[in-house]
């Protein structure tokens, strides 16, 4: 917005996004094993202290984003599923399942994925995929200027993002970690400089293109980082589908 002081004309910020409030209801004994509830109380209360700039974690009364009926249950396969119902705004309660497919499966990794199916989701979270508009290297870093759409979560230093695309199927993640060293002091919303981690071959190349100044892609919110898994799997990435 532009304003005219004295004669100048000077810009003044855009108004900053109002906060999205998140509640999650008191975890009870029924239906969870006793030691499965305190792993899963301990990710709530993990992620309730987590500073986000564009979430606040209320704890008596109604969020935007309302959970509830939070449940961790062994299935046959012996993994494990978390659900839990989700009230969105004046809508209804949805039910949102967090699957893994193998017995590995953890509690972390459970609210992780629920909180990507919900709150980072790409088509109806609070925090989107954000458009790589720029990129530059900067040491071992990378420097990147995005594109944010004002309804939407900008750039926000307590969220760990990863390189993706999109295709027919979606927003693909690929195995490139991008987490925010500093952010841009006359433009924190849209500019930052990143720290890079991830897969060994992605990474590189990503580096290159940051250095060549012809990067593009989105960074897409996501909980948990993707981890090296070494040359079985340089290129690691995944579709993150609507549900």
């Amino acid at each position: 917005m532009l304003l005219l002081l004295g004669g100048v004309v000077v810009a003044r910020a855009a108004d900053p996004k109002p906060l999205t409030t998140v509640h999650f209801e008191s975890l009870s004994s029924g239906g969870t094993a006793e030691n499965l509830r305190k792993l899963l109380q301990a990710e709530i209360e993990i992620f309730s202290d987590v500073p986000f700039q564009f979430l606040r974690i209320v704890h008596n009364g109604y969020g935007d984003y309302a959970y509830s009926d939070l449940a961790v249950r062994p299935t046959v396969s012996s993994s494990l599923r978390l659900s839990a119902k989700l009230k969105h705004g004046g809508g209804s309660s949805k039910v949102v399942t967090s699957p893994m497919p193998n017995s590995g499966s953890s509690v972390h990794h459970l609210f992780s994925d629920l909180i990507d199916r919900t709150l980072f989701h790409d088509d109806r979270g609070v925090y989107r995929p954000l458009s790589i508009n720029a990129c530059s290297k900067a040491g071992a870093l990378a420097r990147l200027t995005v594109s944010v759409d004002p309804a939407f979560a900008s750039l926000d230093p307590a969220v760990l993002y990863r390189l993706g695309v999109r295709d027919t199927a979606g927003y693909v993640a690929k195995c490139v970690n991008l987490e925010i060293d500093e952010p841009d002091p006359a433009s924190p919303a849209t500019e930052a400089r990143f720290k890079i981690s991830g897969a060994t071959t992605p990474e590189a190349n990503f580096l290159r293109e940051c250095q060549d100044k012809r990067c593009s892609g989105y960074l897409l919110p996501r909980r948990e980082p993707c981890v090296d898994r070494g040359a079985t799997n340089p290129n690691a990435s995944s579709v993150h589908k609507p549900d």
